[in-house]
């Protein structure tokens, strides 16, 4: 995934399209929407316990 990023919906949660046409939402997003209270790096560590791998599921991005 690029840094190119279009909003394609925002109604519940901004959904992005890739410039590869993929539609993508960020985690720490759905984290905070979901109002979810566990810590986000405790949440998706989880969400990685129940099946979804890296690089299918989701992709890392560095903040910095």
């Amino acid at each position: 995934m690029t840094n190119e990023l279009q909003i394609f919906n925002q109604d519940v949660i901004p959904v992005y399209t890739t410039d590869k046409g993929e539609k993508v939402v960020m985690g720490r997003e759905l984290h905070e929407r979901l109002k979810i209270n566990t810590a986000y790096a405790d949440w998706i560590k989880r969400m990685a316990e129940y099946g979804f791998e890296e690089g299918t599921d989701y992709s890392l991005v560095s903040q910095k």
